[in-house]
């Protein structure tokens, strides 16, 4: 079962580390990563496959991951949240998400939320 996920982050770091991540996972392909909401809105237009995984930061400029997930929420996304800000924090705005990962992500804990995925799929088909 392939796993297909896109980035949107606005620091470079970040990005840099969920892509390394994402290429020593097997069955984790990466469509594209983006800095910010209207370039990620902008791509997913463009992407012709199924995308399973958001990778989305919460605090962007200009607009937040929050408003991306709002505008995408007719999709049948998972997203999984990369934040510095605690859970708790994230609580509060009721938000859809999978799951949260807190910054730095430890590799071990970026497998989990892919392990997430990977159960929700198989019981999906």
């Amino acid at each position: 079962m392939n796993i297909t996920c896109i980035i949107v982050d606005d620091e470079p770091l970040a990005q840099d580390i969920l892509e390394h991540y994402i290429s020593q996972t097997q069955g984790l392909e990466l469509l594209g990563k983006y800095e910010n909401v209207i370039e990620a809105m902008e791509a997913l237009q463009e992407i012709h496959k199924p995308i399973d995984i958001v990778f989305l930061d919460v605090q962007m400029q200009r607009y937040s991951g929050i408003d991306l997930m709002n505008r995408l929420k007719d999709k049948h996304y998972f997203f999984i949240l990369t934040t510095a800000y605690p859970e708790s924090f994230l609580k509060k705005y009721n938000l859809s998400v999978l799951d949260y990962l807190a910054k730095p992500i430890p590799y071990e804990r970026f497998l989990e939320a892919v392990g997430k995925v990977k159960n929700m799929k198989s019981t999906r088909t």
